[in-house]
């Protein structure tokens, strides 16, 4: 579960941010801001440090270095990720119904497709995630322009999954198929 990462910790503290840029990206930060003051404020014992509503009156919160997912407990760690799991759950639900109301096509891939690719590259080519990433990126080049040199080194599938479109989805399920066909073929002979 923590693949690519050094600890339980270390995973929760990527994930808690990434999950707060899929929910909202332009207003991530407020987002973790509000979420790290309602767990700090309901400890039972207020650090002076991590808590700047104690703070002189006028002093602003946004140039602070005491809002950081760091300074959360392992528990509370934990806790913030399900719960910002289970909100962007609600908010990718809440999208999907109303693109249906409006008759709006959104363009990222759907569920259908994701399930598709990775039927085929685990399950049928029995690849590793390193190369279903790999082969992604061989099919739609295009899409490493968009991702960060870290996640490409440590080969991040789901943030590759999140930025392919419809389009490019469909590319790679043909190339996929065609592997397949061929690959039944080779066996046929």
């Amino acid at each position: 579960m923590y693949k690519g990462y050094k600890s339980e910790r270390a995973f929760y503290n990527a994930k808690i941010h990434a999950l707060a840029c899929t929910i909202n990206a332009e207003t991530a930060d407020e987002i973790l801001k509000d979420n790290l003051v309602k767990i700090i404020g309901s400890r039972p014992f207020k650090q002076a440090g991590l808590f700047t509503d104690y703070r002189a009156p006028g002093t602003d919160r946004s140039d602070s270095d005491s809002w950081r997912v760091t300074n959360l407990t392992d528990g509370e760690a934990r806790g913030l990720y399900y719960q910002l799991l289970k909100d962007c759950k609600n908010v990718k639900a809440n999208m999907k119904t109303s693109n249906m109301i409006l008759g709006i096509q959104g363009s990222e891939m759907s569920d259908s497709q994701r399930r598709r690719i990775i039927k085929l590259a685990k399950y049928n080519f029995n690849w590793t995630i390193e190369v279903t990433f790999s082969k992604i990126l061989e099919f739609c080049p295009e899409l490493a322009k968009r991702l960060t040199p870290w996640q490409i080194q440590n080969t991040k599938i789901q943030p590759l999954y999140n930025l392919m479109s419809k389009v490019q989805a469909n590319r790679v399920i043909k190339r996929l198929e065609k592997i397949e066909r061929r690959n039944k073929e080779d066996e046929m002979s």
